[in-house]
């Protein structure tokens, strides 16, 4: 199966008078068309309209995801809303039923606007990314601290005493809107760290290994086509650069390594993010 499967719009249609329309904020573009089908089409042509592409990554069990159909005017926008509403007013019974009302026509307004993929590269960048600041306090162990160059036992710092440091952190997370299914590593995954180097396209960011730490992700189900629901995944990770698997020693500002029983004392499991989490 391709990377990217096009899924062209076969459902009959006319795009209205007026239509379309376009506006944007600095660099955020939008556009909004109008569409008339029959009536009888309308939930069809929504289907179709919502998925121009889906987008198969692999794994276990495959990551799927889809998006819009491209506008036509304009590269890197793709349809994102769909509304129906009636088109005219000969409103009629739905199949002989008096309580539910039909039409001969319906007026879809779709709106389109930019997404981080682009099909002739390929799957390319099928996830969004969002990345904040933050920090944690650290404190520090007091042995082996002084208040004066001084080792005498007047100088020593109390365990109340303990310095405590602020510790730079990023938040990352990495998003994939319409996703049909998901692999396993998404939730087995959860309290690792990166085995390898993540580097970030959009971001232009990279994250040595070790040095990112998955926090898990956060599903919420999304508008389904059909009789397959799809799901905007949210995947979180937290940047710590002097990396998770190391840890406060007395006397240094920086983490070191612990070793137990002769072999290094890893509590977070390294794990390839791009083979278990579709990290592209």
């Amino acid at each position: 199966m391709p990377p990217i499967t096009p899924l062209p719009v076969t459902v009959p249609h006319e795009e209205l008078q007026g239509s379309p329309r376009e506006m944007g904020e600095e660099t955020q573009f939008r556009a909004v068309r109008r569409l008339k089908c029959l009536w009888a089409d309308r939930l069809r042509l929504f289907d179709q309209l919502m998925t121009g592409y889906l987008i198969h990554l692999g794994g276990s069990p495959p990551l799927v995801t889809r998006i819009g159909q491209p506008y036509p005017h304009r590269a890197g926008a793709y349809a994102s809303k769909v509304q129906i509403d009636p088109f005219g007013s000969d409103v009629q019974a739905h199949q002989a039923q008096p309580n539910v009302a039909a039409y001969r026509h319906a007026l879809l307004t779709v709106d389109y606007e930019p997404r981080q993929f682009d099909p002739a590269r390929g799957a390319g960048q099928a996830g969004e990314e969002t990345l904040s600041t933050s920090a944690e306090f650290l404190s520090l162990p007091h042995q082996g601290l002084n208040w004066a160059v001084s080792n005498a036992p007047e100088h020593r710092l109390a365990e109340s005493e303990a310095p405590t440091v602020v510790q730079r952190l990023l938040e990352w997370t990495y998003t994939f809107r319409q996703v049909m299914s998901y692999p396993h590593g998404w939730l087995d995954a959860a309290g690792s760290v990166n085995s390898a180097a993540i580097t970030s396209g959009t971001l232009g960011l990279s994250f040595a290994a070790g040095t990112l730490l998955y926090q898990g992700v956060r599903l919420a189900r999304a508008a389904g086509e059909g009789a397959n629901p799809a799901w905007t995944a949210s995947l979180r990770f937290t940047y710590r650069g002097s990396g998770w698997n190391r840890f406060s020693r007395r006397g240094q500002a920086t983490p070191q390594p612990l070793y137990a029983a002769g072999a290094a004392f890893l509590p977070y499991p390294a794990v390839d993010f791009v083979a278990m989490l579709n990290l592209a």
